[in-house]
């Protein structure tokens, strides 16, 4: 590009949607040479310099030389194709948006045809007018007034990094954050006091789990002797108790996350499908369990209420509480028993909960700052040299991730 624009010796015309600072530099000097007809025409949008398109910082310089030299910098919005003539030849190239993809060096991915001869001379006409014929883009001037809106909008809201930029979509493309959480898969057990009309435990196996306190038993937890089921969908049986859930869970982790120290885990997109087949037959080992846990804990809770009623209705038979007589003045053995039964479950509901078990799966993208993190891309590729990916399935993701580099001017 700058070659062609040095080369110029009668008419030059650049159409771009914006300019890289080296081939602006370029143009900035043919600017005081009369023997030279110059156009330029460029987006004046603030989104081609997030994009990537060119560097701001190369526009109004340029705009200030053409201005010297009685020459208009034009633009046409939304412009997106390069176009360099230069003389008889004439060079038609398709712009790279940094934010996306580097430049490639190889010259099998060419992005830019020359051509030569009265081809050239008749798109520099359509590009810049000349003659009895007017231009057909670029009609209108880029002036002070537009650099300045330009340059307000990229303070308010300025260009990501392009080489982060293209990290995160690469690693957005191929690989995310994942989390699996499994949550209320115990009962909650609390200690409750109990009012004086419930103290007076004479039934030595009570004392331990009452002593003025009440507590949820243990056994409601399992583990429960279940049909569960197996990767091949065969079922079989299986202790299963809380442990036995987080266990599938870690092994789930372990066979398709890999995890990176201070990030959390991180899954490659191609393993979703699989990850997300173990995850839904473990929901359904874990409806098992849910089923086993509930019927436990209500053949428990009920036990155990049972228990109680033993132990306390003979003393409310002989002596009723007070807030029992207040609305039965001569109450049958009907109506205390009810009466101790409510107040019996609303203690057993303090004492313990079983919350619906709930299984989630969480993924979130590749944030700005881990990209940016060298220590994040070793320990990731660590992790996954670790969790057995062969090694060219681990330099593709990170050959994918270094071809997005940002390059720096010559």
């Amino acid at each position: 590009m700058i070659e062609l624009i040095q080369s110029a010796r009668h008419q030059l015309v650049v159409v771009a949607p914006a300019l890289t600072t080296p081939v602006a530099k370029a143009l900035a000097a043919r600017c005081g040479d009369d023997s030279v007809s110059l156009s330029v025409v460029l987006d004046a949008d603030p989104e081609v310099y997030r994009l990537g398109y060119g560097d701001q910082a190369a526009l109004e310089p340029l705009r200030g030389a053409m201005t010297a030299n009685g020459l208009a910098l034009a633009r046409q919005p939304g412009i997106r194709i390069g176009l360099i003539v230069a003389d008889e030849r004439m060079l038609v190239y398709s712009p790279v948006p940094r934010l996306i993809e580097a430049g490639s060096p190889n010259p099998e991915k060419p992005n830019a045809l020359v051509i030569s001869g009265h081809a050239a001379k008749q798109v520099a006409t359509a590009a810049s007018g000349g003659g009895d014929c007017p231009s057909e883009i670029g009609h209108e001037g880029l002036g002070p007034d537009d650099v300045s809106r330009i340059e307000a909008e990229l303070r308010d809201t300025p260009p990501q990094p392009f080489d982060i930029a293209r990290a995160i979509r690469v690693f957005s493309s191929q690989a995310e954050f994942v989390e699996l959480e499994i949550e209320n898969l115990r009962v909650v057990v609390r200690r409750v006091q109990l009012p004086p009309d419930l103290l007076g435990i004479r039934s030595e196996g009570l004392i331990p789990r009452i002593n003025s306190t009440l507590s949820a038993p243990a056994e409601v937890n399992g583990p429960f002797d279940i049909e569960v089921e197996q990767a091949d969908g065969a079922t079989k049986r299986a202790k299963v108790d809380a442990r036995w859930v987080n266990e599938q869970r870690a092994a789930i982790e372990r066979e398709f996350t890999f995890l990176v120290p201070r990030h959390g885990r991180v899954i490659l997109i191609r393993d979703k499908q699989r990850f997300e087949a173990e995850v839904s037959r473990l929901e359904r080992n874990i409806e098992r369990f849910r089923v086993a846990a509930n019927a436990a804990f209500h053949a428990s809770r009920e036990g155990f209420k049972q228990t109680l009623l033993d132990e306390f209705l003979p003393a409310w038979n002989e002596n009723p509480p007070a807030f029992v007589t207040r609305y039965y003045p001569h109450p049958s053995d009907k109506e205390i028993k009810d009466r101790l039964a409510e107040r019996l479950d609303g203690l057993l509901e303090q004492a313990s909960t079983l919350r619906p078990i709930r299984c989630s799966v969480l993924y979130k993208g590749i944030t700005w700052a881990s990209a940016n993190d060298p220590d994040f891309t070793k320990m990731l590729t660590d992790a996954m040299k670790k969790g057995g990916v062969p090694k060219a399935e681990v330099a593709r993701l990170f050959s994918e991730f270094d071809a997005a580099k940002g390059q720096t001017d010559q």
